[in-house]
């Protein structure tokens, strides 16, 4: 099978002969036709946070399996939000709420913050540098800093408070407890202003203690930064907030609630004691996200496709046998889109299940992907275990489960940069 040359004219998917047994598929394809080893098919190292995204690029930030457990997220910068299903534990409305609450949680600050106004300028080398303070709005809370070396945390209590620290502003990010701002030690002294208005949030600078305004190069100026907070924004940094159901969104799957209300017994009795009304409208919830289910839609030039099913586990949400029922959902994926997002993987990528002992990837998705959409990004979880990233040397895949086998949520999102689109 060629790799990284996407394929040419019509291409039929058809139901795979090892279909209903994926590890079997997993290795019979790996003997006769080396599908899943080097060099082609290699782990891929994240990209940590602090690396400077390429011009011309666009910034993805993967995540998934986040089951109502967001609060402790650190969430990196980024341009478009990618959230790949289970975002709730029963697709109760209340849990749906809370996670739009959630999307819609992070104060944003405008670029402006970082720019001195008056008496000298940035070093030339600080590009939000690696010394760090942090500024969180908890309520009622007194100032206090914490942290070793130059990494330093804030707590800002509701009102005027002002805290003085010896660095100059340098950039800034964003996690879900409040705002990470990347500072460097003051080496010439600042009198700076700088006013966020749409937010309502203004910094205020002034050189304090040692010397005066011409103080030297070498020598420290402490800085004194009130914070006013009110009526904050509170917006992911995000321009886009793409996001599908995945198995544990029971409400989303409409026949899956129609066939839950007649059963005699409740699996699910949360669920079950919903009327009609309280989640036939479920998806409207997501007000702060952009929402796929067999859809696709282009922002900033990509083509992104979103599709919830997964193979039958336990009678879930979006479950279908394999094989044809699931492929026929895989051929309602068009040809030509970018970034394709699944619930779960396909066969050979970021599947394996240790305790079993097996590979639980879709063969017909994996065919699918290779062989007839080829996107150069398939962003999936649903394997808590597959946390992880890997290529086969055209399409990147990634497992961005933030929650691992346990459940707890200590997966760091995935970030991936992508060339902008020609035409965009």
């Amino acid at each position: 099978m060629a790799h990284g040359i996407p394929s040419q004219g019509k291409v039929t998917i058809s139901v795979d002969e090892y279909s209903s047994n994926p590890t079997q598929a997993f290795t019979h394809y790996n003997i006769n036709q080396s599908r899943f080893q080097p060099p082609h098919v290699h782990m891929v190292d994240p990209i940590p946070y602090d690396t400077p995204k390429p011009a011309g690029h666009t910034r993805f930030v993967c995540i998934s399996d986040t089951h109502s457990r967001t609060d402790g997220i650190q969430m990196p910068y980024g341009d478009i939000l990618l959230h790949t299903g289970d975002f709730t534990e029963l697709g109760l409305p209340s849990e749906v709420k809370k996670f739009n609450d959630w999307l819609d949680s992070v104060i944003k600050l405008v670029s402006s913050l970082t720019q001195p106004l008056a008496y000298g300028r940035l070093p030339t080398d600080l590009v939000e540098g690696d010394n760090r303070a942090s500024v969180k709005k908890s309520k009622r809370q007194t100032l206090e800093g914490s942290g070793t070396g130059n990494f330093k945390r804030f707590r800002v209590e509701e009102g005027a408070p002002t805290v003085n620290f010896s660095y100059s502003l340098g950039g800034h990010d964003f996690t879900e407890r409040g705002l990470a701002v990347f500072c460097a030690p003051v080496t010439r002294g600042m009198l700076a202003q700088s006013a966020c208005g749409a937010e309502k949030m203004n910094f205020e600078m002034s050189p304090t203690g040692k010397g005066n305004h011409n103080v030297g190069e070498s020598e420290n100026v402490e800085l004194k930064v009130k914070c006013h907070m009110t009526e904050l924004k509170r917006n992911l940094p995000y321009e886009y907030k793409i996001v599908i159901a995945g198995n544990h969104e029971l409400t989303f799957d409409k026949e899956f609630m129609a066939d839950l209300v007649k059963q005699d017994y409740y699996r699910f009795p949360s669920v079950s004691k919903l009327k009609p009304e309280d989640f036939d409208n479920v998806q409207s919830l997501l007000t702060n996200s952009i929402y796929l289910q067999d859809s696709e839609v282009t922002v900033k030039g990509f083509r992104i496709y979103g599709a919830p099913w997964t193979p039958w586990f336990n009678g879930w949400g979006f479950n279908l046998p394999r094989g044809q029922s699931l492929l026929d959902k895989w051929n309602l994926i068009p040809e030509g889109i970018d970034i394709l997002m699944t619930h779960g993987p396909p066969l050979g990528f970021r599947d394996w299940v240790p305790k079993e002992l097996q590979r639980v990837g879709c063969v017909e998705l994996l065919n699918t992907v290779q062989r007839r959409v080829r996107p150069k990004l398939h962003v999936f979880g649903g394997i808590h275990e597959g946390y992880g990233i890997m290529t086969d040397g055209y399409t990147t895949y990634i497992n961005a489960s933030t929650c691992t086998v346990s459940f707890q949520p200590t997966n760091p999102p995935i970030i991936f940069d992508l060339p902008n689109p020609q035409n965009s």
